[in-house]
């Protein structure tokens, strides 16, 4: 796990239990229950505990809605990234 204090970046690697610590502090700060968090989200209160206690294997289908309940981005960086530009779809660039 890498976090860069000036830019409030966070590089999950494979640490899914910090990524879990996350998104507990946000819900937690924005006041809301595992309830209203997957209410808000469209998901179980089952999979927001999961996500909060680090299960590795939770789907990007129920993690994204959470992400973006909780205002928080994912942003995608590799070397090939440069090569993308507005005319193609991400699909395209990852063909």
């Amino acid at each position: 796990m890498t976090v860069e204090k000036d830019q409030d970046i966070f590089k999950l690697g494979s640490d899914f239990a910090a990524l879990g610590r996350i998104i507990r502090k946000h819900r937690k700060r924005s006041g809301l229950s595992r309830q209203a968090l997957a209410d808000i989200a469209g998901i179980g209160k089952t999979a927001v505990f999961e996500v909060e206690h680090g299960k590795p294997t939770v789907k990007l289908s129920t993690l994204l809605p959470m992400l973006n309940a909780l205002n928080i981005e994912i942003a995608l960086t590799s070397p090939l990234m440069a090569e993308y530009t507005k005319r193609e779809t991400p699909c395209d660039v990852l063909s």
